[in-house]
Order: C-alpha cells, then sequence, then structure tokens
C-alpha cells in the first residue's frame, strides 16, 4: 500500500497537498526505495493535478537516481505530457541531469517528435482545406506558410543565440569536433561548419586559413581539427540544437511542397506573393522551386520564367595524339632560387601558378622561390599548343618529373654528406630533414653546389593509354573525363523577347584541385564564355559575304550586366582523379564551357510555358531577336 495514498494527496485545495511530497522525499532519503516508486507514480498519474506532478517530478529529479531520469526522460521524449505546463517543467528537470547524455538524448527525441507530430496536423490540414476552395481556405493556407516560416527564423535564432551565449572559447573547439566527427550525420556536420563560419572569432580564421591552404581539404571536409573536445558539458546541447535544426529544415520544405499543391489550382492575387517569394529563391530544393516557378507561369501573362538543367561529360586529352606531350626545365641556384620553363602558354588563365605551385611543392619550399620564365623553344623542344585544356596536366607532370630527377641528385648527396638512411630524408617548410638535422633549403643547395651535384634536370611526360584508329573509329581517345552540372533560371518577356538570367548553380569536377581559387574563376569565365557563345555572339554578313559584326557595338560578348544575381558555384569535394595525373587534379577550362547549354535549354522552357505548342528548335545563339521571333512564328 502507498505510504500515504494517491488519492489522498491529490486535492489542491487540501492544505499538506505538497508538504506530503516533501515527506516522500524524506522518505526516500531515508532508506524507503518505495518512495521513490510512489514519487514516479504520481508523476505519471495523468488523473493527478498538474501541481503534484511537477512536484514529484522536481522532487525525482533532485534524487538523481537513474530510475528517476528514466521516467522524465520517457515523459519528454514520448511528448505524453499533454498538459504543457507539466512538459515544460519536465523539460526543466531534465536540465538537473547536466552531466547524463540520456537527458540530452531525450531532449532530441522529444524535439523529434513535436516536430513529426506538429508537421503531420499542419499537411493534414492542408489537404484538407484543398477539398473546400474558397478565399477563407486560401487566406488560411497563406497564414500556414507564414506560420511555418516563422517557426523556421525562430529555429534558426535559437540555434545562434543558444550557440553564442555558449562562448567561442566553449562552443567553437565543440563545433569544430562535431564538424570532423564521420559518426554524426553529414547535414548536421555541414551545419556546425557554417555556424563556425559565422563565429568567426580568431582561432576560427587561423583553422579555415589552414583549410583553405592544404590540398587534402578536397578529399574530405577537412580534418577539422585537434580532436580536444573530451569531455565538454555543451556537447550534448549543440548536438541536439544542429540536429534539431536540421530535421526542422527537412519538414519544412515538406510543407511547401504540400502547400504549392493545393495552391496550385487556385486564381487568386492573394497566392502571388508567397507563390513569388517562394519562386524568386535559390534557397529552396529544385522541386520546390519548379512549382512554384510554373505557378509564377499561370499568374503572368507576358513574362515566363524557364528553368533547365544540363550534364556535362568532357573527355580529356588531345584527339591528334602526337600532341599529347610536354617538356620542363628546372634549375636551382647557389642561393636556393628555382627557374622553371615549360611548354605551356599563361594566357591569365593561371596555368603558370599552377605548374610552380607543383615544383615548390616538390622541393617543400614557398611558391615565390620559383620564378617562371616565359614559354621558348630554345629551351623545351618538346612543345604543345596550351589548348584541349591540358595545359596543366602535360606541363604539370612534365615539370615533376625534373624535380624528381634533381631530387634523386641532392638525396644521395644528403645520404653521403650526413651519414643518414635514404628515408629520413625529407623537403619540407623550406628545410631539408636529414634524420634529426634541420638544414634551410638555400644552405643545403650551397653546399651541394660546392661539392659539384648537379642542379638542373630535363623533365618528359607523354599522356599513356590514349589509341585511337581514326579509320575504324576504335579506341581510347581521352585519359578520363571531367564532369559537371548546371541550373539555370531564366525570366523572358513574351512581347519583346528581352530575357534576363535570373539564377545559375553549377557542380563541377576538378579532381582533387591544384588550386582551387583559379579552378572556380576557370569555371566562371568558361560559363560566361559559353553563355556568350549559345545567347548573344551572333555573326551576321552582308549580302556580299562583308562581315557586318565588326565591334562591341554589333557583336555582343556578355558584360556584367548580363551575369545573374546569384551565381553559385561549387566544385565537387572529396574526390580525385581515379587517373595518375598530377596530384590527381583534373583540368579545367573547355569543359565548364558547355555548363551554359543549361541557359540555352532554360530559354527554350521559358518559350514553352508561354506557349505549350511551341515545340520548334531556337537557333543559337539565342538573341533578342531570336526569342521573339520563336514567341512569334506568324510574323
Amino acid at each position: 500500500k502507498c505510504l500515504f495514498g494517491k488519492k489522498s494527496i491529490g486535492d489542491p485545495n487540501d492544505p499538506d497537498f505538497l508538504n506530503r511530497v516533501q515527506e516522500l522525499k524524506s522518505s526516500y532519503r531515508g532508506g524507503n526505495i518505495r518512495a521513490l516508486d510512489e514519487l514516479i507514480e504520481v508523476y505519471q498519474d495523468p488523473d493527478l493535478h498538474a501541481k503534484l506532478r511537477v512536484a514529484a517530478g522536481k522532487t525525482l529529479a533532485q534524487t538523481q537516481h537513474p530510475r528517476a531520469l528514466h521516467a522524465i526522460s520517457e515523459m519528454v521524449a514520448t511528448t505524453t505530457a499533454l498538459d504543457y505546463t507539466l512538459l515544460n517543467e519536465s523539460i526543466s528537470m531534465l536540465g538537473m541531469f547536466s552531466e547524463n547524455p540520456k537527458a540530452a538524448n531525450a531532449l532530441v527525441r522529444s524535439m523529434r517528435t513535436m516536430e513529426k507530430r506538429t508537421n503531420e496536423v499542419h499537411i493534414a490540414l492542408v489537404k484538407s482545406l484543398n477539398r473546400v476552395r474558397t478565399k477563407d481556405q486560401i487566406l488560411a493556407l497563406l497564414d500556414l506558410y507564414e506560420v511555418a516560416k516563422s517557426n523556421m527564423s525562430r529555429t534558426e535564432r535559437l540555434l545562434t543565440e543558444t550557440l553564442g551565449a555558449i562562448g567561442s572559447d566553449q562552443v567553437v573547439p565543440v563545433l569544430t569536433s562535431v564538424a570532423r566527427d564521420p559518426k554524426i550525420n553529414i547535414g548536421i556536420r555541414n551545419k556546425a561548419v557554417e555556424i563556425l563560419g559565422k563565429k568567426n572569432p580568431t582561432d576560427v580564421a587561423i583553422a579555415f586559413a589552414e583549410l583553405l591552404g592544404d590540398p587534402n581539404t578536397n578529399i574530405e571536409v577537412r580534418e577539422f581539427a585537434l580532436n580536444t573536445m573530451k569531455g565538454v558539458k555543451e556537447e550534448n546541447l549543440v548536438l541536439a540544437l544542429l540536429n534539431t535544426y536540421n530535421m526542422g529544415k527537412t519538414q519544412y520544405y515538406s510543407l511547401l511542397n504540400t502547400m504549392l499543391a493545393a495552391l496550385g489550382e487556385f486564381d487568386d492575387p492573394e497566392v502571388k506573393k508567397a507563390v513569388i517569394e517562394i519562386a524568386h529563391s535559390n534557397d529552396y530544393p529544385t522541386d520546390i522551386r519548379k512549382k512554384a516557378i510554373d505557378k509564377f507561369n499561370k499568374e503572368n501573362k507576358y513574362l515566363k520564367k524557364g528553368l533547365a538543367f544540363s550534364p556535362v561529360k568532357f573527355g580529356i586529352s588531345f584527339t591528334t595524339q602526337l600532341l599529347n606531350q610536354a617538356g620542363a626545365l628546372v634549375s636551382i641556384y647557389k642561393d636556393g632560387s628555382i627557374y622553371l620553363n615549360h611548354g605551356g602558354t599563361e594566357m591569365g588563365q593561371g596555368l603558370f601558378i599552377k605548374v610552380a605551385q607543383v615544383v615548390a611543392n616538390e622541393f617543400g619550399v614557398d611558391i615565390s622561390r620559383v620564378k617562371v620564365s616565359a614559354t621558348s623553344t630554345a629551351k623545351v623542344p618538346n612543345t604543345s599548343p596550351t589548348a584541349a585544356s591540358s595545359g596543366s596536366d602535360l606541363n604539370g607532370m612534365a615539370a615533376r618529373e625534373a624535380c624528381l630527377r634533381i631530387k634523386k641528385n641532392l638525396r644521395h648527396f644528403a645520404v653521403e654528406y650526413y651519414g643518414v638512411n635514404e628515408d629520413d630524408i625529407k623537403f619540407e617548410g623550406s628545410l631539408l630533414l636529414a634524420g634529426k638535422k634541420q638544414i634551410p633549403f638555400d644552405e643545403f643547395i650551397a653546399l651541394a653546389y660546392l661539392n659539384r651535384v648537379e642542379l638542373f634536370s630535363n623533365g618528359f611526360y607523354k599522356t599513356p593509354k590514349i589509341h585511337f584508329d581514326v579509320v575504324k573509329q576504335k579506341g581510347r581517345p581521352f585519359f578520363y573525363y571531367s564532369y559537371g552540372g548546371c541550373v539555370s533560371e531564366v525570366i523572358v518577356d513574351c512581347l519583346t523577347g528581352e530575357y534576363k538570367l535570373l539564377g545559375v548553380d553549377i557542380l563541377h569536377d576538378v579532381g582533387a584541385s591544384l588550386n582551387p581559387a583559379i579552378d572556380t574563376g576557370q569555371i566562371v569565365g568558361g560559363y560566361i564564355q559559353g553563355m556568350g557563345w549559345l545567347c548573344s555572339e551572333e555573326l551576321k554578313w552582308s549580302e556580299s559575304g562583308a562581315l557586318l559584326t565588326t565591334g562591341a557595338s554589333t557583336y555582343k560578348i556578355p558584360a556584367i550586366g548580363d551575369t545573374p544575381e546569384h551565381f553559385e558555384v561549387k566544385i565537387k569535394p572529396n574526390i580525385s582523379n581515379h587517373e595518375n595525373t598530377i596530384h590527381k587534379s583534373k583540368a579545367v577550362g573547355e569543359p565548364p564551357l558547355m555548363l551554359a547549354i543549361s541557359t540555352w535549354l532554360s530559354i527554350k522552357n521559358a518559350i514553352f510555358n508561354a506557349d505549350k505548342e511551341n515545340i520548334t528548335g531556337l537557333n543559337a545563339p539565342a538573341s533578342f531577336e531570336q526569342v521573339f521571333f520563336s514567341l512569334n512564328k506568324t510574323l
């Protein structure tokens, strides 16, 4: 039998209402384990008054007993406490178990359950409203959209404020640990990296600088920082917040999808504001943007949007086999400076920087030591045109081969001079490491010169595995392929044929990038050049055959005004070339040019959205004039 009897202590009008809970607490402290069981029963009994259950729960939390933790965790995680006062108080009780990870796990389960139930109710509401199409139902749907948007905004604000309140000295190491932990969901890890970037204390800036400068960054989302975070009390809180944010974002998008489907048939001006907001935003997944764009097109007679995606698979190598060769000459002078000549031509594409990086990396020195001379067949006879996007592949490998030959000479000398094994010789940090000895690079080179060591060498490279029989049309014309994808969004004025590029999202494969900054610039430049090729750069001749488009006033290349406001370019992460190219990188230059096909396709899509029967071809380049006549075929 209960010590006091639950019903006898359940009346809030009883003056001893809460005092008797204290007696149960005293009884437990006196060694009566049955008192703990009674407290749990009181806490879990839905028939008792909320005040009494809260008092019993707080007493349980103070005991710190595992069974007490289990009872409170189940109450919060399963959200069975429909009384919000009890639920909120129970959540506060869990906070008293600050050192126990089960408390944080229960909070996360509670967040998931509450979000799921709320989302199910919202979606059911939307689907029900879809059956009764009146003005009031439309307004209700828009209100629901505003609620979802507000909740998402509030979650982001809560995340920022809570993590900010913890303090950089504590939260930065925890976020770093979360970001590099492969056992944690990748969405949570990505959000941790994003918040780190916003935090921006000095130690985070230094960490990012080191990551960006490390070639291994492209193989993995960086071994983000040293794992020194064990025992940090806030870790469970950080994980819970990140997990909830990531989950909430997915369900927010799910709700938008359902809402757009419900609004799809409505023809009402009140709908436009919400739909246009989604259609204009590049923050939403493509399927949601597509629905919003379809709705936008239904609401606008003369302005039509188009959305298109195009992939690229681009073979890398000259199709004329003899051109797939390159040579280089590398010389080291006794002051430690390095002089490099190779067969590639610098045209602003960053080739000289990339090859200089290869040389500097081989000798473990700063790139400032490497001077690249102008291309000359007087020094390197085996040269090929700097074309086919193969400049870095060919000349980088040739330069590396020259460096390896010089390093072989230097290693043999170091082994004899310092009396160490060849495995103990390393070039790094502008030093020669010979066992425990550390010799500055320039001093070691001067010493090698005095001991008559050869400090220059040529290098030669020819692309392997490629062959092609032109007559039989069989063989392997390309060493490997580069891949990419692009989504473009345009808006077309159906009255004039004018159009504007609104957004571009590019994901491109450059293998293990030699220089992400240069490669990103090449992707952007290649795309813009392709946009000109397919959209505006039109050649015209007179009846006598004279070229009419002879200058900037008649031959229209893309200008700054033609670039979209949203222009997102990403290099595909965590990838390297499966073929043995220079540091497992891939060529960049020509492949991104083909990504602009998506822009031409998006214009075609907009024309189709204006006239579903217009399935004729659109000439390239798709100038305003061509678009106008495509929209007005009878003129």
